[in-house]
């Protein structure tokens, strides 16, 4: 007989309404969050959900939403030291955290000195920690500007100096300095952008647009092995919402989580609503719509798990 195991999230926070990460800090549901508690309770003797008993860690947002949901079905619940979250040290109670991402903040960029035929073939990385751009000032620009364009970005001095004082020297070979790449492009990927200004604030720094920084994180860490969409190729996700005009020759967008749009010449091995072998977060995609191009189009959050 299968045993399931069923999660839930504590209801809605003080510090979930301030946009503030709560980790290993004892904060308190609101109103809301109460009621949330007591709906899922509702809403499991409604489907018939057969529960044994409710495990919640120490942490009183959790330890109240089981309560709610055991005052309401009947289940046992207690307490499991073993399940209290994550310590997030110094970052927990700020503003403005979205998220917390495992590994590096540093995003890759490629940049081709092609504006002259004798460099047509010489390119190299800009390698940096992402940062939102709103984060700095027009005073903290020495060349340039910052721009409100989505696909502009603002690059540190000390990051662009790299190209000049590495072992390629790539810069200097090309007769170029760190002025002559206001307007450049770059690529991360399959996303395009251009340095429209640069500062000096002295760190290894690449200012973007914030709503970006998931899909550039993504596009620098490479494929693996999940991501093989099967033996002949080794296509990558894409955020569909990046591809300006993208038409669907049949089908519709991915517009909900674990749906795909694929290449159309591959609609006879993987017709509409049938599961890809590729999965995320363990869960097989089904294909929704198919386009021309050649990277596999899923929404925002896909590629976020993808990357976490």
């Amino acid at each position: 007989m299968a045993k399931y195991f069923y999660f839930t999230r504590h209801g809605q926070t003080v510090w979930n309404v301030e946009n503030k990460i709560c980790g290993a800090t004892d904060i308190a549901l609101t109103d809301l969050g109460h009621q949330q508690a007591a709906e899922l309770g509702e809403r499991i003797l409604k489907e018939g959900i057969k529960i044994d008993e409710i495990l919640y860690s120490p942490l009183m947002r959790a330890a109240d939403t089981a309560k709610h949901i055991s005052e309401v079905t009947g289940i046992p619940a207690r307490e499991e030291l073993r399940l209290k979250e994550q310590n997030f040290g110094k970052y927990e109670s700020l503003n403005g955290i979205d998220y917390i991402l495992p590994g590096s903040g540093n995003a890759n960029f490629k940049i081709t000195f092609d504006n002259y035929y004798q460099t047509k073939n010489a390119s190299s990385t800009i390698s940096g920690t992402l940062v939102n751009k709103n984060y700095i000032n027009d005073s903290d620009i020495i060349y340039g500007k910052k721009t409100d364009n989505d696909f502009d970005i603002v690059v540190d001095k000390s990051t662009l100096n790299k190209l000049f004082t590495g072992e390629e020297k790539i810069g200097i070979q090309t007769g170029y300095s760190v002025q002559d790449l206001i307007g450049y492009k770059v690529n991360c990927g399959d996303l395009i952008f251009t340095i429209t200004g640069i500062t000096d604030i002295g760190d290894y720094s690449i200012f973007t647009n914030k709503k970006y920084m998931i899909d550039i994180l993504y596009n620098s860490l490479g494929t693996d092995e999940t991501m093989v969409y099967d033996a002949e190729t080794s296509d990558k996700y894409l955020n569909y919402k990046l591809i300006d005009n993208l038409i669907v020759k049949k089908g519709r967008l991915p517009e909900n989580d674990y749906e795909v749009v694929i290449n159309i010449n591959k609609e006879i091995d993987n017709p509409l609503n049938s599961k890809l072998e590729n999965k995320i977060n363990n869960k097989k995609l089904t294909v929704v719509g198919y386009y021309e191009g050649n990277n596999m189009l899923v929404n925002e959050n896909m590629i976020k798990y993808e990357l976490i």
